[in-house]
C-alpha cells in the first residue's frame, strides 16, 4: 500500500473556506506593500525650489526670480536657477516695492540692472508648495550638491528588498512561515512609525531599509502558506491572484497622497493601517506542510482536522488522516535514518556545506547551454525590475500629474497580470516575452520624439503602454525561468534570478534622479535601449511551450529542450509575481 502524499490530504481536506480565509489574510499584504514600494513618488517628489532671500519675502515668486535668479536648463528645460542667486545688496530692498526697486539701490546695483550680475550658491532655499506642503527634500534640503541624497530612500528599500527575500526564507523554513510573518509584522509597524516621525535622514533611511527587509518576509511568508494550503488545482489560480492586492495599493496609494500633503502624514497613513494585519497571527494557521516536513505531526493533524471542519468536507474520514500521518511519519523517519548513515564521509566544522553552497551557484554557468541561459535571463530580470520602477516612479521627469499618472499606472497593472495567460498558452513564452519587451523598448523611446504634450493624455497613453508591457513581462518572465531551468534547479534558479533581478531596482532610482536631473528623455533612452536588448538577447532562448521540463543539467546539454508533450503547465511553473519576492509555490523565496 503506497504511503498517502501531502498532496492527497490536502485532495480529501477539499478547497473551502479554511483555504479562501489564508488567501483572503494573506494577500492584504499586498496592498500595503505596493503604497511602501512606490512611496517615494510621493515622499521625495521633484519639486521647484530656488534661493531663499528673507529681504524679498514680500515679493511675488516670479518677481524674486526675475530679479535675483540667473536663468538656466533643468530637466532641458528653460528655468529659473535653482542654486544660484545673483550677488545683490538685499538689505537696501528690506519693505521696499517691486516698482521702487531701483530707487533704494546703491550706484552700483543700479549700474548692474539691465545685466547679469555675479551669482553666489544658495545659503537657504524656498520649496513650491502648490502640490506638496512637505517633502523629504524640503525637510533637509536634498537639493544643490545633495540631490543624490534624494534617491538614497528608494535605493534603500530596495537594498531591504534585496536581502529580506533570500534570509526571509531561510528564516522561513526553519522557523515556520506564521512564527516568522508574526515577528517581521510587529517589527514593521514599529519601524515604520519610528520612520514616520525620525528627526534625521539617515535615521529615516535605515527605517526604510527595516521596513523593506521585514516587509518583503511578511509577504512571502504570507504567499507561502496560502500556495501551501493550496490544492494542485488552485495552485496557479492563488499564485496569479495573489498579485491583486499589489495593484489596489498602487491605485489607492495617490489618492491618500493626494488628501495628504505632508510626507510625514502620508508615510504613517500607509503604515500605521498595518496594524489591522496583526489579525494574521491570530487567526491564520501555521502551514501543514511545513509541520510535517519538521516531523510536528500532531499538530499537522490538528490543522488538517480543522481545515476539514471548516471546508465540510463530506468524504474527509478522521481516521484515515491519522492513518495516512502514522505512515508518513514511518516513511520520514526511515529516510531520515537512511541520511544520516549516509553522512559519515562528511568533513567536520561544515566545510561541506559550504562548498556544496558554492557548487549550487557556481553550477548555473559550468556547462555552455546552461550559463547562455542563466546570463540571459539575469539580464532579462535586471531590465525588467529597472525598467518596472523606473517607469513607475518617474512622474517627476514627465511633467505629468504624478497623482493620476500613479493611479493609471495601477490601473494598467490589474489586466497585465492575467490578459497575458491565452497569448503565453497559445503563442509561446518566448514570442509573447519578445514582442512585450519591443513594445515596452519602442514606446519609452519614441516618447520623446512624438509631438505630444508632456501633460497631456497622448503622452500619458504611450507611458501607460509601456507600463502595461513590462508588467506584463514580469509576468511571462517568472514562468519563462521556472520552465528553462531544470528540475534538479529550478527552486534555485529562479531564486536566484530573482535575487539578482533586484540590483535592478536599486539602479533605477540613480537613473531617473541624478539623470533624469538632466534631461527628462535620459532615463525613458536607457529603459529603452535596455528592454530592446532584453527582447534580442530573449530570442536566444530556447521555447518551452508544450514541452516537457528539463530535469537535469543532462537534459539541457544534450539538446537544450525535452520533446514530449505535455497538456497542461506543470504547477511550479507557474508564473508568479515580481512583487511577491518568491519563486516558485513550495519554496521561501525571493
Amino acid at each position: 500500500m503506497a504511503v498517502p502524499t501531502i498532496e492527497e490530504v490536502l485532495s480529501r481536506v477539499e478547497t473551502g473556506p479554511w483555504n479562501w480565509l489564508i488567501f483572503l489574510l494573506g494577500s492584504l499584504w499586498g496592498v500595503f506593500g505596493a503604497m511602501q514600494a512606490l512611496a517615494s513618488a510621493f515622499l521625495s517628489p521633484a519639486v521647484d525650489h530656488w534661493c531663499r532671500i528673507p529681504q524679498l519675502d514680500h515679493w511675488t515668486k516670479q518677481q524674486l526670480w526675475n530679479f535675483s535668479m540667473p536663468r538656466t536648463l533643468v530637466r532641458g528645460d528653460p528655468h529659473h536657477s535653482q542654486c544660484e542667486m545673483y550677488v545683490r545688496n538685499y538689505s537696501l530692498l528690506e519693505g521696499v516695492a517691486w516698482e521702487d526697486r531701483l530707487e533704494y539701490l546703491g550706484e552700483w546695483e543700479q549700474d548692474q540692472a539691465g545685466t547679469s550680475p555675479p551669482t553666489q550658491p544658495c545659503d537657504a532655499w524656498e520649496y513650491d508648495t502648490s502640490s506638496f506642503r512637505s517633502t523629504l527634500i524640503s525637510e533637509w534640503d536634498l537639493v544643490c550638491g545633495r540631490e543624490h541624497l534624494r534617491s538614497l530612500s528608494q535605493i534603500f528599500f530596495m537594498v531591504g528588498y534585496f536581502f529580506g527575500a533570500p534570509l526571509g526564507g531561510y528564516f522561513s523554513d526553519r522557523f515556520g512561515r506564521k512564527r516568522l510573518m508574526s515577528g517581521s509584522l510587529w517589527a514593521f509597524i514599529v519601524v515604520s512609525v519610528l520612520g514616520s516621525v525620525a528627526p534625521y535622514y539617515p535615521l529615516f533611511l535605515v527605517c526604510r531599509l527595516v521596513m523593506a527587509f521585514t516587509g518583503t518576509i511578511v509577504y512571502q511568508a504570507s504567499y507561502i502558506l496560502a500556495m501551501e494550503a493550496s490544492s494542485v488545482r488552485h495552485r496557479s489560480l492563488v499564485g496569479i491572484m495573489f498579485s491583486v492586492p499589489f495593484a489596489l495599493g498602487n491605485m489607492l496609494l495617490p489618492g491618500l497622497a493626494y488628501l495628504l500633503r505632508d510626507w510625514r502624514h502620508l508615510h504613517l497613513a500607509i503604515s500605521v493601517p498595518v496594524i489591522l494585519l496583526i489579525a494574521n497571527t491570530i487567526v491564520l494557521p501555521e502551514s501543514p506542510r511545513w509541520l510535517l516536513q519538521k516531523g510536528r505531526w500532531s499538530e499537522a493533524e490538528r490543522e488538517l482536522q480543522k481545515a476539514a471542519r471548516w471546508n465540510s468536507s463530506k468524504t474527509f474520514d478522521p481516521a484515515w488522516l491519522l492513518t495516512a500521518l502514522t505512515q508518513m511519519k514511518a516513511q520520514a523517519e526511515h529516510r531520515e535514518f537512511r541520511q544520516q548513515n549516509g553522512n559519515d564521509n562528511s568533513s567536520p566544522g561544515g566545510s561541506t556545506t559550504f562548498r556544496e553552497g558554492l557548487k549550487s551557484l557556481l553550477v548555473f554557468v559550468r556547462t555552455p547551454r546552461l550559463r547562455k541561459i542563466s546570463l540571459i535571463l539575469y539580464f532579462v530580470w535586471i531590465t525588467c525590475s529597472m525598467v518596472y520602477y523606473g517607469i513607475s516612479l518617474s512622474s517627476s521627469n514627465f511633467s505629468v500629474d504624478p497623482f493620476l499618472y500613479m493611479f493609471l499606472g495601477g490601473v494598467m497593472e490589474l489586466p497585465s497580470y492575467t490578459l497575458t495567460v491565452p497569448f503565453v498558452a497559445r503563442c509561446g513564452r518566448k514570442a509573447v516575452l519578445v514582442a512585450l519587451f519591443a513594445t515596452c523598448g519602442t514606446t519609452v523611446l519614441v516618447a520623446p520624439f512624438l509631438p505630444l504634450d508632456r501633460n497631456g493624455w497622448g503622452f500619458l497613453a504611450v507611458m501607460m503602454a509601456s507600463k502595461f508591457s513590462i508588467t506584463s513581462a514580469y509576468q511571462v518572465v517568472y514562468l519563462y525561468s521556472s520552465e528553462l531551468f531544470p528540475t534538479t534547479l529550478r527552486t534555485r534558479g529562479v531564486g536566484l534570478s530573482s535575487m539578482v533581478g533586484r540590483l535592478g531596482a536599486i539602479v533605477s532610482p540613480v537613473i531617473n534622479l541624478r539623470l533624469g536631473a538632466h534631461h527628462w528623455a535620459i532615463p525613458t533612452t536607457i529603459f529603452g535601449c535596455l528592454t530592446l536588448a532584453a527582447a534580442f538577447l530573449t530570442c536566444l532562448l530556447p521555447e518551452t511551450r508544450d514541452l516537457a521540463l528539463p530535469d537535469t543539467v543532462s537534459d539541457i546539454e544534450n539538446g537544450g529542450e525535452v520533446t514530449q508533450s505535455l497538456a497542461i503547465v506543470p504547477e511550479e511553473a507557474q508564473p508568479a509575481n515580481e512583487h511577491k519576492e518568491e519563486e516558485a509555490p513550495s519554496v521561501s523565496a525571493v
